[in-house]
């Protein structure tokens, strides 16, 4: 049994032919092209760098230049295939928390390994505080207390800290 192909003769009936052809949008066809097949391959600490990285260059060139910052800037860890890091705030959370999918479909997709898990978290220790020294009497307390001699000089000299 044959079948004969029918071609449009007329630039009418090849208009007709190519409207009932259906045709993938650019949306379709990159994420099509973005799925491939992830072998659980092992992943070192270097592997997630590079390719926490290379994410922190395509968000910067695309924009996200929060989120980007926000990665680059603290530290993370992997142990146990979970790629885990604080941030200092809520506002910083909640800007990653909204790149959350893309940030860890990416790492399993660059690392090759589905397995991978992301821990963001909130650092909940308060940053050292410092005291300012604005007076000259609060500069020299503390030469004293760090330098015990200054407080010899300043008796044996009669030195008057209110200048």
């Amino acid at each position: 049994m044959s079948t004969t192909l029918k071609v449009p003769t007329t630039l009418d009936g090849f208009k007709e032919k190519l409207a009932r052809t259906p045709v993938l949008k650019e949306e379709e066809t990159t994420s099509v092209q973005k799925k491939s097949i992830i072998v659980d391959s092992p992943v070192n600490y270097e592997q997630v760098k590079l390719a926490k990285d290379k994410l922190v260059q395509r968000w910067e060139k695309n924009g996200n230049v929060h989120a980007a910052i926000a990665l680059k800037n603290n530290p993370f860890t992997f142990d146990n295939l979970t790629f885990a890091f604080e941030v200092e705030n809520e506002l910083i959370l909640e800007q990653l928390n909204d790149f959350r999918g893309e940030l860890l479909t990416f790492l399993r997709e660059e690392c090759q390994n589905s397995t991978i898990q992301l821990k963001i978290g909130l650092n909940t220790q308060e940053a050292p505080t410092v005291n300012k020294l604005y007076t000259p009497k609060d500069k020299l307390n503390f030469l004293i207390e760090k330098y015990p001699m200054v407080g010899k000089l300043k008796e044996e000299l009669k030195l008057d800290t209110d200048f």
